[in-house]
Formats: structure tokens, C-alpha cells, sequence
């Protein structure tokens, strides 16, 4: 079992009063301003070369656009 001494009990209490402290300071500042989202060209899909609907029976056309 680690014992730890007075002094390393005040300097942990010590850091806990600090951060504590200083959270709301830190999550109170507002975010960076939004940017618009970028697409890369690999988040981008090619048109199906079938219609929507043509997997009718099994998937409908509105899950297909989705």
C-alpha cells in the first residue's frame, strides 16, 4: 500500500481547485465559427446505372435515394 505525504495531498487538492476553477472559463468560450461542410470527391457516388425503383419487389425507390 503507497502512502502518500502531506505535501503531495495539498498539491493534488491544490490542482483538483484548480481545474475546477478554470472549467467554466474554458467551456463557456464560444466555438470556432462553423464552416461550411466540404465534400471530397470520394464522398461522392456515381449514379446508379439503374433506375430507383428497379429493386421494386425487395427495396423500395424511397430507400433507394436515400
Amino acid at each position: 500500500m503507497k502512502t502518500i505525504t502531506r505535501r503531495q495531498a495539498l498539491q493534488t487538492t491544490a490542482l483538483a481547485a484548480a481545474a475546477v476553477a478554470v472549467a467554466p472559463q474554458i467551456l463557456a468560450q464560444s466555438p470556432a465559427p462553423a464552416t461550411p461542410p466540404v465534400t471530397p470527391e470520394f464522398f461522392k457516388l456515381p449514379p446508379l446505372p439503374y433506375a430507383y425503383d428497379a429493386l421494386e419487389p425487395h427495396l423500395d425507390a424511397q430507400t433507394m435515394t436515400i
